[in-house]
């Protein structure tokens, strides 16, 4: 069985979230669910604090849509107003859970500097945009990117939350997979039940996936299965249709042709959050060809 590293924090992002309770319960919930300290990171963009530093600079002014400097000092004022927001809501929220939190402000990059401060046994949490262009965007995208291609596992919390309670889902492609072993040991501090995503030809990986989670504490009676006809966004959609989970669980690296758009399209449609854990993931093709040559 692989030998997961044990997660130690939840890290938030509150460059992106610092107004969003809805993000900083979900994060403070799951660092209370599992045990874990919280660590709030606030980056006042460099860039920003640059651009207003330039004399030529400008900026358009709402509501008279007019042309006007940008001044220095307002925007390092407007920074740490967002920065005492989002920390007092922070303190707040964990304090009302009782969970350990901390708060820090960088200055920076914001792309980088929250990945740069995490490592293996954190759990990033991103907000999902609220509209589908901002996804697009220069900064986030690589925001994102560098943070599922860091060591920390990544939490993406969906606009619209569909519930808060039902099974721990996870897709898997092996009795080793980081997913099967995160999803299950969630389940059990969550008390809910397991839902394993195991795909077609996949009937050894099943009972060697069940088998691992009874090993971990898992009642066999709360472990169900269902078959995706493919590691693709319809594939994994089709197999939690109707079913009310209130998690999702997979290696990125499983998943087929863009496996971000499966990541967030899964988050918007089923409304739960999806955790993408790091490593264990191993190839499809070659178990189902060694379940095929099974007698």
């Amino acid at each position: 069985m692989a030998d997961l590293p044990e997660y130690r924090r939840i890290i938030l992002d509150l460059y992106w979230s610092s107004g969003d309770q809805r993000t900083i319960t979900m994060a403070a919930e799951f660092a209370q669910l599992l045990g874990l300290d919280l660590l709030g990171i606030y980056v006042e963009d460099e860039a920003v604090h640059g651009l207003a530093g330039l004399a030529f600079a400008r900026e358009i002014k709402l509501p008279t849509h007019e042309w006007g400097t940008i001044h220095a000092e307002r925007v390092a004022a407007e920074f740490r107003q967002a920065a005492m927001t989002a920390q007092r809501m922070l303190a707040r929220t964990a304090a009302a859970l009782g969970v350990s939190s901390a708060f820090e402000v960088m200055r920076g990059d914001p792309t980088a500097s929250v990945t740069t401060r995490s490592r293996a046994g954190d759990i990033v949490v991103f907000a999902e945009p609220r509209m589908a262009g901002e996804r697009m965007t220069r900064s986030f995208a690589r925001l994102w990117q560098a943070a599922v291609a860091s060591a920390a596992s990544v939490l993406l919390v969906p606009f619209r939350l569909s519930r808060r309670r039902g099974a721990v889902a996870a897709v898997v492609t092996g009795r080793d997979d980081a997913s099967l072993i995160t999803a299950v040991r969630i389940a059990l501090a969550a008390n809910e039940d397991l839902l394993l995503l195991v795909p077609e030809r996949g009937r050894r990986v099943r009972d060697e996936a069940i088998g691992v989670a009874r090993s971990l504490g898992m009642a066999e009676s709360r472990i169900r299965t269902r078959t995706p006809p493919a590691l693709s966004t319809e594939g994994i959609l089709h197999a939690l249709a109707d079913c009310p989970e209130r998690l999702v669980v997979l290696d990125r690296d499983v998943l087929a042709a863009d496996p971000d758009e499966t990541i967030f399209a899964i988050a918007t449609h089923c409304g739960v959050p999806v955790l993408i854990v790091d490593g264990g993931g191993t190839v499809l093709e070659g178990q189902q060809a060694g379940d095929q040559a099974r007698p």
